[in-house]
């Protein structure tokens, strides 16, 4: 797996009140600055939701679920499934206990799901066409193009911006390194470097992959799509982040030693939008026109979410950067484990996470920053494979799956709701955002991704 900037986390602090649990509607407050807490800027952790009762989905929450576009990829356990919203349709790409299937990635145009299939005789991805077709009983879906991948399985899978291919990592012959590589639909992968850590991200026109890679340089890709592995030319030396963003196709957004910086592929000239030598985690809106970010300082101690060990605190929390005026606004406080931009880029989802003594107590809520105003979910326990992977290094991740409904109303998660009366496993649960109803249960599952 990527190796990340150890994720550290603690309470959020809000303008409500920490009595909200799984059987609490959303709730809409005026964002607070309120820094109240340790001298880490933590806050108590929550009560336990178990002491209060699961609310079970009203008529309307269902009748509001069934108007919302799209399809759901569904992780369970090792199996794959397309979900309509309402959970009312289901489709079983595999339901086999013999095969490994997971990181499913919608093509930009919501038509086309990547999959890993993984068996003791084969590694491959498969493409299969999702369309507009019904996915009740005996539904067909369109045709399914495999691209062999001998050896190791892929882990991540990164579409193009023109759907025309993919990227794909692995850890490779090596195991001290990881193996970058893309295919054709259809076609065998084809290997194009080989390093670790690495971050990728493909220009908006597809032609190339700007890589973060070793954690000391940017490196760019030409022509990633041809069958000949391309040299890397390298760029200025980086700083220290995970993944880099184009802004447009002759500009990055990248770490670098002087702080969050543009950086210009055609004479490396470097504008430096946010001068700091501190780690930084950041995510670009979709429109490009603001960042999300969080920087790391050296000050403290806080939750490392994957070991439970002491690492770098961030009093900050949360802030969001406007490229067009340069002004910057605090929109959490406390350090969230994960955030992701709603399509319309108006909306940052981020998940608060409970704190019990200086370590993850489990529980973890998403909240919804629009409009100076902030909604909460309820409290629920993220499951072991959405933490493992997908919330464990989220800026990577932001490129290839989305919990958002494509018009930004809706957004769904994979966890355990803790409270009495509730799914004992783990389910895929949405959230009204905003609405003034709690997440609603849809199908069992431990990975969810929405179709643009």
């Amino acid at each position: 797996m990527v190796l990340a900037i150890s994720l550290a986390a603690a309470s959020c602090t809000s303008s409500t009140s920490d009595g909200e649990s799984g059987a609490e509607p959303n709730t809409t407050t005026a964002p607070s600055d309120d820094s109240s807490g340790d001298e880490l800027g933590r806050t108590p952790g929550p009560p336990d939701p178990r002491n209060e009762e699961f609310v079970a989905p009203s008529a309307e929450g269902l009748a509001a679920l069934a108007e919302i576009g799209g399809r759901l990829a569904v992780v369970d356990g090792g199996d794959l499934a397309v979900v309509s919203p309402s959970g009312t349709e289901i489709h079983w790409l595999d339901d086999d206990a013999t095969v490994n299937s997971g990181q499913p990635s919608w093509s930009h145009d919501g038509q086309t799901l990547a999959w890993s299939r993984v068996t003791q005789e084969i590694q491959e991805v498969v493409l299969t066409s999702i369309g507009d077709n019904d996915l009740g009983a005996g539904a067909v879906l369109g045709p399914e193009l495999v691209s062999d991948l001998p050896g190791l399985p892929a882990f991540y899978l990164q579409w193009s911006l023109d759907d025309s291919a993919l990227l794909y990592l692995r850890t490779s012959a090596d195991p001290s390194e990881l193996e970058l590589g893309t295919m054709l639909p259809g076609e065998p992968g084809v290997p194009l470097w080989g390093s670790s850590p690495m971050y990728v991200a493909w220009s908006p026109f597809s032609s190339q992959v700007a890589g973060h890679f070793a954690g000391i340089r940017v490196v760019l890709l030409g022509e990633p799509t041809s069958d000949e592995p391309k040299a890397g030319i390298a760029l200025e030396p980086s700083g220290p982040f995970s993944t880099p963003a184009w802004l447009d196709n002759e500009t990055l957004l990248v770490m670098t030693p002087s702080g969050l910086s543009r950086l210009s592929l055609l004479d490396r000239a470097e504008e430096v939008l946010i001068e700091t030598e501190f780690p930084v985690q950041f995510v670009l809106s979709p429109d490009k026109s603001k960042v999300a970010y969080s920087i790391f300082t050296s000050t403290g101690a806080a939750i490392s979410v994957s070991t439970a060990q002491e690492s770098p605190a961030n009093p900050t929390g949360i802030a969001v950067l406007d490229l067009g005026t340069g002004e910057s606004t605090t929109i959490a406080t406390g350090l969230p484990l994960a955030w992701e931009w709603s399509p319309d880029s108006e909306t940052v989802a981020w998940l608060q996470i409970g704190d019990e003594g200086g370590v993850f107590s489990g529980l973890a809520r998403w909240s919804f920053y629009r409009d100076r105003t902030t909604s909460f979910g309820s409290w629920h326990r993220p499951s072991d494979a959405d933490l493992g992977t997908n919330l464990q290094f989220f800026e990577q991740y932001t490129h290839t799956i989305s919990r958002w409904s494509p018009d930004s109303a809706a957004f769904a998660y994979a966890g355990r709701n803790v409270a009495a009366g509730a799914p004992t496993t783990d389910m895929v649960w949405i959230n009204l955002v905003g609405a003034d109803h709690p997440p609603i249960p849809v199908t069992e599952g431990d990975i969810v991704t929405w179709s643009p």
